[in-house]
Parts: C-alpha cells; sequence; structure tokens
C-alpha cells in the first residue's frame, strides 16, 4: 500500500523549526524516512491545483496544463476553477468537478493500467487536492464541503456517496465541533517561542474566529461549516475519514496495490490568516504531527510496517506577511493590482477603439482577450508587449515577460525564468507574467474583504513557496538525509518505480534512486534488489539537456 500524505501550504522549514516539539508521526518520518532536505516545485505560480496536479503526474505545468488555481474561460469570459466542470454535478449541493481539464496520466493511471484490482482513494479538505491528486481514474474522490459541512463528491465519479462516507457523514461532520475552541495544543505560551507574539500586526481578525487565541468555533451552521476549515479540526476529520476507508474498503488487503491519496488542508488557511510565523501556524504543525502518527499507527495496525510505504509531501509554502519581512529588515509591502489594471485596460481598449481587450489577471497572470483584439484589427503578441512594458512600471515589478519571451526561453537557467517556463502551458496559459520582489506581494481587494480576509498568500517563484518537504518512508526505502536539490516532479516517477509500474507518457521528473534499497514486491512476489533508473532516462525535459535542474 502506498500512502501520499500532502500537506497543503506547509513551508520545508516548519520541520526544522518546530523539529524539538515534534514527537508523533512527523518526527517518526523524519527519523526514520528518506528526508530530501531540498526539494522544491521548479515552477512559477506556487497553487494549490498547480501543486497537486505535479506531485503524482511527474510533469510540469507546462504539460499537465494546470497552471493555476483558476483561469479565464474566453468562450464564456469568466474566471472558473481548473477542477469546475459544469457538466457535473456535486453532491450534497456545490458545484460540479471534474479532473477533465487535467492534460495526461498520473500515477493512479500507470497503477491501475498494471492492477485494475488495485483500489485508489483520495481525500481532502479541498475539492481540487483530492480531484488532481485521483487524476482521470480513481472514483473514490471525495473533499470538505464549506456548504454542507460534511464529505462529498461529484457525479463524475458516482451518482451517490459509498455507505461508508454516508455512515462516516452522519456520525462524524462539521456539528460535531460545534461550539468547540481551538486552543493552544501544549497550554503553556512560553511553549510557543519559535513563533512571534500571538497578536501581530497583518494578522486577519477572522470573522468567525478572532484574531488571538482561544479561537472559538460558530455554534450552528452555516457559519460553522465555513469557519471549521480554517482551523485543525478539518485536518481531523480528513484523518478520519482516511482510516474508514482503510476499514472499509480493506486497503492492502491483497496482493494487489492500493493507493490511499491524503490531502490535508488547515496548515494552507492557517497561513492565509496568520501568516507563517504565528503562533496558529506553529499549534496546528505540532496537532498535524500527532495526527500523522495516528495515521500511521492505523496504517501499520491494518496492513503491516513492511508492506507499507509512505511519501509526505507539500503542494507549495507560504510567503510571510509582509509587516513580519518589514520587522525582518525586508523592504517587503502590498502592492496594489486593480489600479494598475484599470489604467492598463482602459489604454488598450482606448487604442483599440473596443472594450475589453483585458480579460482578466490572475496571480501575477495578465490574460488578454485575442478575440476582442483581433476583431479590432490588432495582433495580441503587440498588446501583449505593450501591456508588458506599462506593468514594467509596477512597485515592485523585478520581472515582467510575455508568453513569447518566455517561449523563447529553451536554455533558461536562471531559477525564475525556469520556474516561469515551466509554468507556461502554450494553450492555457496567460499573455504576460509578473514577478514581484521578494516580500512584496500584490493586494486584491477580492482578497481582503471581510469575510475572505488573508494575512498573505503563496505563488511566487520564490524559495518561501517553492520549497517544501520531501520525505518517504517504509518499505523499500533507504533512511537518511538527501542534501542533494531534487524537484517535486521526482516523486511520480519514484513512486511508479517502488510499485513495478511504467508511467504511460515521458516524465519531467526522475527517479530518487539513490533512497531506493528495493523493489518491494513485484509480479512474481519476491523482492529485487536496487536496480532502479538513474538521472533523467525516459524524461521530457522543457529545456535543452542538462538545463531542467
Amino acid at each position: 500500500m502506498v500512502v501520499v500524505v500532502s500537506i497543503d501550504g506547509m513551508r520545508a522549514d516548519y520541520l526544522d523549526r518546530f523539529g524539538p516539539q515534534l514527537e508523533g508521526g512527523l518526527r517518526r518520518l523524519l527519523d526514520e524516512g528518506a528526508v530530501f532536505a531540498d526539494a522544491l516545485h521548479d515552477h512559477a505560480n506556487t497553487e494549490t491545483a498547480v501543486g497537486h496536479a505535479t506531485l503524482l503526474s511527474g510533469r510540469h505545468p507546462a504539460h499537465t496544463g494546470i497552471v493555476a488555481n483558476n483561469y479565464f474561460d474566453p468562450s464564456m469570459h469568466e474566471r472558473r476553477g481548473f477542477e469546475e466542470d459544469r457538466a457535473e454535478r456535486q453532491l450534497n449541493g456545490g458545484r460540479g468537478a471534474s479532473p477533465r481539464l487535467l492534460i495526461g496520466s498520473n500515477l493512479v493511471d500507470w497503477l491501475l493500467r498494471e492492477y485494475p484490482e488495485g483500489q485508489v482513494v483520495a481525500l481532502s479538505g479541498k475539492a481540487r487536492v483530492s480531484i488532481l491528486m485521483g487524476g482521470h481514474q480513481a472514483r473514490n474522490v471525495f473533499w470538505y464541503s464549506v456548504e454542507s459541512g460534511l464529505f462529498t463528491t461529484s457525479t463524475y465519479y458516482s451518482d451517490a456517496l459509498p455507505g461508508w462516507v454516508e455512515l462516516f457523514n452522519q456520525r462524524r461532520n462539521a456539528r460535531s465541533f460545534a461550539g468547540a475552541r481551538w486552543e493552544l495544543l501544549l497550554g503553556d505560551e512560553a511553549a510557543y517561542s519559535a513563533s512571534r507574539e500571538d497578536d501581530f500586526p497583518g494578522e486577519v481578525d477572522h470573522w468567525a474566529l478572532g484574531r488571538t487565541f482561544p479561537h472559538p468555533l460558530p455554534g450552528q451552521d452555516p457559519e460553522l461549516s465555513r469557519a471549521l476549515r480554517d482551523t485543525p479540526f478539518v485536518d481531523e476529520l480528513t484523518v478520519e475519514l482516511a482510516e474508514e476507508a482503510v476499514r472499509a474498503l480493506d486497503l492492502g488487503g491483497d496482493e494487489a496495490p492500493d493507493l490511499l491519496l491524503v490531502g490535508l488542508s488547515a496548515t494552507d488557511y492557517i497561513g492565509h490568516d496568520f501568516g507563517p510565523f504565528s503562533r496558529e501556524v506553529q499549534d496546528q504543525i505540532l496537532r498535524l504531527d500527532r495526527l500523522v502518527g495516528r495515521l500511521l499507527a492505523t496504517l501499520e495496525e491494518r496492513v503491516g510496517h513492511d508492506r507499507l510505504l509512505v511519501a509526505l509531501v507539500a503542494d507549495h509554502g507560504m510567503t510571510p506577511i509582509p509587516a513580519q519581512s518589514v520587522r525582518d529588515g525586508q523592504a517587503a509591502r502590498w502592492v496594489p493590482i486593480e489600479p494598475a489594471l484599470a489604467a492598463l485596460g482602459k489604454e488598450l481598449d482606448a487604442e483599440l477603439g473596443t472594450q475589453g481587450a483585458v480579460l482578466g489577471f490572475e496571480n501575477g497572470v495578465l490574460y488578454l482577450d485575442h478575440q476582442v483584439i483581433r476583431e479590432a484589427g490588432a495582433d495580441p503578441e503587440q498588446m501583449a508587449a505593450q501591456a508588458a512594458a506599462a506593468l514594467r512600471s509596477l512597485d515592485c515589478a523585478e520581472r515582467v515577460a510575455t508568453r513569447r519571451e518566455i517561449e523563447s526561453w529553451q536554455s533558461a537557467v536562471d531559477p525564475i525564468a525556469r520556474a516561469l517556463r515551466n509554468a507556461h502551458h502554450p494553450e492555457r496559459g496567460g499573455d504576460v507574467y509578473v514577478v514581484l520582489a521578494e516580500g512584496c506581494q500584490l493586494f486584491w481587494n477580492r482578497f481582503h474583504e471581510k469575510d475572505r480576509a488573508i494575512a498573505t498568500s503563496h505563488g511566487t517563484p520564490r524559495p518561501s513557496d517553492t520549497h517544501v518537504p520531501l520525505i518517504l518512508w517504509g518499505s523499500g526505502i533507504l533512511p537518511g538525509r538527501y542534501p542533494q536539490r531534487v524537484s517535486t516532479v521526482d516523486l511520480a516517477p519514484t513512486l511508479a518505480a517502488l510499485l513495478g509500474v511504467e508511467p504511460t507518457e515521458p516524465l519531467d521528473g526522475r527517479v530518487l534512486d539513490e533512497a531506493i534499497d528495493r523493489v518491494p514486491v513485484g509480479h512474481d512476489g519476491t523482492s529485487s534488489p536496487r536496480r532502479m533508473k538513474t538521472g533523467t532516462e525516459g524524461a521530457r525535459p522543457i529545456f535543452e539537456a542538462g538545463m531542467t535542474k
């Protein structure tokens, strides 16, 4: 059985900063696993959908087509999530969703082709996480719904929830936490010296939880279900559902390998609300340590240590609150983007004699409406160059590049250029990409209203957002600390090699064979010694040979 635990928004340095206080599952993984201390997402636009599409596909966004959390649909002239699918319906209310926009295959597809009897379960606190990890063929795909406070799925997978999920929802749901308070796990404030003071400028005064400990949950819906996702309690529910899946489906109970894909989402929401150096984040990681330990214990009891392989990863990190960076001596600040976009839109529309040349802007990427521009008799590439020139005057702008420039970087070697190239898909990518100086963040009114306020975010190609944990633990793994630079696209080919299954298309990653002791169990029921592909054999680098790292 292979288990992938993805902790949304977890910076790699959390394991170092809070390491002395870890005593549960995270501690076991650090002490007994293969720890890749310098693992990173080698792409820009480090968002949740992008990272999770990358983790199990072994391919950069340039090849998966999942280049952001949301995209601008030119035919509909609207912003939509990459997991949204109006041809489907979400059970228990909410938007329909599916993985149809994910280009190509992933580990789930490779496993089920070789082992059709294998089982795959993907579950998370967010729809886009379980959907994009589960790929096209997983059918047990579930996520927490803020509309209902229950775990749900989409008609893409089934017209009804399986009985074991229905029973779980009846027994454990958001209402289980009505009136609960999120308090410091360790009780003593002195135990949180690895974090800053509890009340810090720039943190969100959360609409339901407040700004400082303790954080009380509302007593009833709909406020309760919405607020729960911003607390460690949503991860508790997710792990409990994972344990129920192991029991109900007897995962790992026969010779066909099974996959359990668990997305723990609270760290991301908490980081957005309070920042990565907050007491809330420290308390969340300490609670996660206990939760992961509980999950490992359940898996070992049900499956057996020798038949278990666990990977711990994250989809992205988190940029510090600007006020924190300023206190640390950095010239950080929020940069309002809406005035610059409004001025740019007026400029382009006036020149073209039309309206709507600017289709939208998403996490540093400008999208132009090519149809509007062509109907006005202009060239979209020329308009993109003009827009890039205007955006270069934006406060904190460090790198501004058009799609044409990015597509010409066939041998780009500096980290930002490489990350932009890896993040750009020729059909789904934007027209102009903006990277701000370190510490600066784009300010959006829609993300700073009362009920959607954030203290900070992620999405940049900076180490604070790209450097994430990557740990392999269990059967077939050589424990130790591995200091070499690796990429998150290396995870999928490594798990495939350990499972003895072949990817169905070229990958951008490589097998991390330095951490593999043996292939656990093959078709003949025997273990084989370490005989793995090395380097980037079989990979499809975006750049010229030798330029992908």
